[in-house]
């Protein structure tokens, strides 16, 4: 479900982009986008709206950047 969630963000990222650059996205059921300017209160609304495992919530942004993130662990090393 959250890949193709994911998926639908990446095949249409330009147009929302345009529309809402900048905002916390939430998208469900693929035909279902709220607009947040803050991450913490779309978690939260999404959260009683949809329930959890049932939405994603995705920062609005141009470019690969905008949904990579990297993580370290300082207790695994290669």
């Amino acid at each position: 479900m959250i890949s193709q969630l994911f998926n639908f963000y990446l095949e249409n990222q330009d147009d929302l982009v345009k529309t809402y650059n900048g905002k916390y996205v939430v998208i469900s059921n693929r035909k279902e986008i709220r607009v947040y300017d803050n991450e913490d209160k779309a978690y939260k609304e999404s959260l009683k709206e949809f329930g959890e495992g049932n939405f994603l919530l995705q920062y609005c942004s141009s470019g690969k950047e905008a949904f990579t993130r990297t993580c370290y662990n300082p207790i695994i090393s290669f």
